[in-house]
């Protein structure tokens, strides 16, 4: 029968064999009974010689939306093994509403030493439907980094970006502003004021991004300090 087919992969999840292991992974990719995903996530989990075992297991955890199957995923991201890491960073990028704790590792993955790992975590990002003022705040921090375009690509994702650019502190806005100067070299970037608000124009839509005289005063005082 299919559940005693199940049963038997599962028990070859820990075969001797690794390449029986890595197999029995990649066949179980789509089951959704509890037993199934959980074998999975041991796997996932387990300190298994063979990183591919690990790997094959995170591929085989896609689509899978329980909260296990994520917290497991998420805990990849700090494998090891690069491979492994960058594997559980692809298969996340198929969700949509990750919770707070998993944002803010995905965000610490911006920092992986391994490209594809950082691209995944951010294709990762920007599939998010929304994302916290925290997470948003933390990300703007990181757009002096080596990786900002990816950060900035996350950010303009993101509508509520720009709408609470007014809300940040000011060392916020010097990252923002110091970005926004090196993306104008090759991108339309701008920023202007009009009719008492300030607007910023980026890839091809105005977005107005403060109202508070107060603050379009202060915001204007810091770009000349940043520009010197």
């Amino acid at each position: 029968s299919s559940k005693a087919a199940i049963h038997g992969l599962i028990a070859a999840l820990k075969d001797e064999d690794s390449y029986v292991r890595r197999s029995a992974a990649y066949a179980l990719k789509g089951q959704s009974s509890e037993a199934a995903i959980n074998a999975l996530i041991a796997a996932l989990k387990d300190k298994d010689e063979d990183s591919d075992v690990r790997r094959s297991a995170a591929y085989a955890l896609e689509g899978q939306s329980s909260k296990a199957a994520i917290h497991g995923l998420i805990a990849a991201l700090k494998d090891e093994d690069s491979d492994v890491r960058g594997s559980a960073a692809k298969v996340l990028e198929g969700q949509s509403s990750l919770s707070e704790p998993a944002i803010h590792d995905l965000i610490a993955a911006l920092k992986d030493e391994d490209s594809d790992v950082r691209n995944s975590a951010a294709y990762a990002l920007k599939g998010q439907s929304s994302l916290s003022k925290a997470a948003i705040s933390d990300l703007v921090s990181m757009l002096d980094g080596d990786d900002e375009y990816d950060v900035q690509d996350v950010l303009r994702k993101q509508p509520r970006f720009y709408s609470m650019i007014e809300s940040l502190d000011i060392q916020a806005w010097k990252h923002i502003w110091s970005f926004w100067l090196k993306l104008g070299v090759h991108n339309d970037v701008s920023c202007y004021e009009f009719a008492d608000a300030l607007y910023v124009w980026s890839g091809g839509i105005r977005y107005k991004i403060f109202t508070d005289p107060a603050r379009i005063a202060q915001f204007r005082k810091d770009v000349l300090d940043t520009t010197g």
